[in-house]
């Protein structure tokens, strides 16, 4: 039975910019949900100038960096 302190991995989205994404460690369960869901994200956050992409799956990191 899953821990019910332990948000679905489905229903969060893992946010690079929050201390408490890493609270307990790598988060490998949102990492996966993230790759599944939104391969490449947008993020914006209040009171920040510019927003940023996040890419999460492998394939695409590597095709930008080339």
């Amino acid at each position: 039975m899953p821990d019910q302190a332990t948000p679905n991995a489905m229903d969060v989205r893992c946010d690079p910019a929050k201390f408490d994404t890493f609270a307990n460690g790598h988060p490998f369960d949102l990492y996966a949900a993230a790759r599944a869901k939104e391969p490449i994200a947008l993020f914006e956050h209040e009171g920040w100038r510019y927003r940023y992409h996040v890419r999460t799956r492998y394939a695409d990191i590597d095709a930008v960096s080339r």
